[in-house]
């Protein structure tokens, strides 16, 4: 995705680095709830596996901003700078 938006112009290299040096701390609750107790492994189930973790994701820091944890600066969406406390 970033080298389709540096290849119309809409994404610097300097703005594509400080997206790759962006640290994110998900607990790891995060994973194991969205794994199904006593479910196959097959092609199917790996792929819902993968899609509940996106989404869980999402849900994690949409609600991370709406609590206030995650604030937004010049068009990007940053962490504040207590990282200790932001993932609690």
């Amino acid at each position: 995705m970033k080298q389709s938006l540096k290849d119309v112009g809409a994404l610097t290299e300097q703005a594509a680095q400080q997206i790759d040096a962006i640290e994110f701390s998900l607990p790891f609750s995060l994973i194991e709830d969205q794994i199904h107790q006593g479910a196959l492994i097959t092609g199917d189930a790996v792929s819902n596996f993968a899609n509940r973790v996106a989404e869980g994701t999402k849900r994690y820091f949409v609600k991370k901003q709406r609590t206030g944890k995650i604030i937004k600066k010049k068009g990007w969406w940053r962490l504040p700078k207590c990282r200790s406390t932001c993932f609690r």
